[in-house]
């Protein structure tokens, strides 16, 4: 039976996959090298605007209760820390398994490149959250 540490550490590893790969499949899909080389600082950047949102969000719904966006995160002071973490993680598992299936042209990888970096950090801000609100609930 794994523990929490082992699930942690596979889903980590599950989720950073794209991020190395994404170089490789994009030049094996048609893409110049220096174009695919770009394809990693897209996705990096839209993490931070991720990871912007998410806090930002946070903040402004501790602030004003009840604020329901589509966004990611601006839900936080509704659904809280943990829920938002199992959205983000769904949706990048869901674009994952729609990458290494059925995304073939540039649109879509593209398209796949922005949404996955964006979910990824809209994951890390909460990931980071989640874990300091654990021992508060532990003891």
């Amino acid at each position: 039976m794994f523990s929490l540490v082992h699930r942690c550490v596979l889903m980590e590893q599950r989720l950073w996959s794209p991020f190395f790969f994404i170089g490789d499949y994009s030049n094996y899909r048609g893409f110049s090298s220096d174009l695919a080389f770009y394809m990693l600082a897209i996705m990096n950047g839209m993490s931070m605007v991720g990871r912007l949102v998410l806090f930002i969000a946070d903040k402004v719904g501790r602030s004003v209760q009840g604020i329901i966006v589509t966004m990611p995160g601006i839900n936080t002071s509704f659904y809280r820390r943990f829920n938002i973490l199992i959205i983000s993680l769904t949706i990048c598992g869901v674009l994952e398994l729609a990458m290494w299936t059925v995304i073939s042209n540039h649109g879509s990888i593209f398209a796949f490149t922005i949404l996955y970096g964006f979910f990824t950090g809209s994951h890390d801000n909460s990931h980071d959250a989640m874990n300091t609100y654990l021992p508060i609930q532990a003891g």
